[in-house]
């Protein structure tokens, strides 16, 4: 498959690195949850690290994830995790090596995670009582639900018209543009108008949503919401204006789609971890404001204002 625009060719190594780290944020995260999990633990009383590097008398030594747990009193232990993600079964070699990571960081205990231990590799790590070897399995594209029809949503293309109106104008007072960096008064604090339209149209969308069932749904939808709110004398000013309601219509497109699935690492009796990958979202689109009040100023119709302000 061909890279995209301005991203460099993959290589081998590359690829291997990639599928190393892979393997150890799952680590990472698995180890994290068994932490917070455990009676006692909180974040003041450990801490993990991924990629840790560890000099002793000038040996240089990486550490995948390294875990330090405070018991009691002063006392620290020391956990480390080796992790190969690779077919090649792990060597002889590759455990006489995590060995003398142990010694140099005083582990308690050191774990090495794989997926394939040769004879020799496990007779080397039966020499060692403080090693751990773990086997992990992982789907490349499971078969899976992560949570039963679990899903992502988000909005794209939303238009939104925020028709405020002064407090005592007809309901089909002529409207007027208005700029959305203006300051304006809500409920006797300062926010940016714009802000606040964002607000409500966000309120509006989501209030639209609140009994819409996506459970089984997939694709792009095109949607519409309307919002009208009442405010009473004071509570919204607009350019020394009283605003007595805010009407939004709104218009944009809902994605619904399951994530894809990044990676699916099972560690052996020490849990399971699935990477996903969502999409950017994008913003949410644009706004355009207006005022409805009666006076003589030369007013616009809605279908001829100028462009939504962003």
């Amino acid at each position: 498959m061909p890279n995209p625009p301005g991203k460099p060719p993959s290589t081998p190594g590359s690829a291997s690195v990639e599928r190393g780290k892979a393997l150890e944020l799952a680590v990472l995260e698995i180890e994290r949850c068994i932490l917070k999990q455990s009676p006692g633990m909180d974040g003041a009383t450990f801490v993990i690290e991924p990629n840790r590097t560890v000099t002793e008398n000038g040996v240089r030594h990486e550490i995948d994830v390294f875990v330090e747990v405070a018991m009691a009193n002063g006392y620290k232990a020391v956990f480390i995790f080796e992790c190969k993600n690779r077919q090649v079964a792990v060597s002889k070699n590759d455990v006489i090596v995590f060995s003398e990571k142990i010694r140099a960081v005083s582990a308690a205990t050191g774990f090495f995670v794989a997926k394939r231990f040769g004879n020799p590799a496990r007779a080397q790590a039966e020499q060692d009582q403080r090693i751990t070897l773990l086997e992990v399995t992982e789907t490349s594209h499971p078969n899976i639900q992560v949570l039963p029809h679990f899903h992502y949503q988000f909005r794209k293309d939303v238009k939104s018209a925020v028709r405020l109106i002064r407090r005592g104008a007809p309901e089909d007072a002529p409207v007027n543009p208005l700029d959305a960096q203006k300051t304006c008064q809500v409920y006797g604090k300062e926010i940016i108008l714009g802000e606040f339209a964002q607000r409500l149209v966000t309120q509006a969308m989501e209030s639209r949503e609140r009994d819409w069932n996506t459970t089984f749904l997939h694709g792009s939808y095109e949607r519409t919401a309307e919002l009208t709110e009442r405010f009473d004398s004071g509570q919204l000013i607009v350019d020394d204006v009283d605003i007595g309601c805010i009407e939004i219509q709104t218009a944009y497109t809902a994605i619904v789609s399951q994530p894809r699935i990044v990676s699916y690492f099972d560690v052996k009796t020490r849990g399971r971890a699935v990477t996903i990958d969502f999409p950017l979202v994008p913003a949410e689109g644009a706004i355009g404001l207006f005022l409805a009040a009666p006076h003589a100023m030369e007013s616009a119709s809605e279908t001829d204002l100028p462009p939504a302000t962003e």
